[in-house]
């Protein structure tokens, strides 16, 4: 499950993440991504660059929230 608009609003005002705006850019990429169809290899080629674009940004974003949730006390 992705996280809405507002969760991801909410991480970054707590400090989880440090852009609620690019986090939800990845999010998009990922749904047009999901959302591929064989017929426009062209369209598909664009799309798996895009993703492999973003996948620095996406890791970063689970390490902050990891390191966030680790100074907050729920994980260890």
């Amino acid at each position: 499950m992705w996280i809405r608009k507002e969760g991801a609003l909410l991480m970054e005002k707590l400090g989880a993440i440090k852009s609620a705006e690019a986090f939800g850019t990845a999010a998009m990429l990922r749904n047009k991504f999901s959302h591929n169809y064989p017929e426009d290899s062209a369209m598909r080629i664009e799309r798996l660059n895009l993703i492999v674009d973003e996948a620095n940004f996406v890791v970063a974003s689970f390490v902050e929230v990891n390191a966030y949730l680790h100074r907050k006390g729920f994980t260890s």
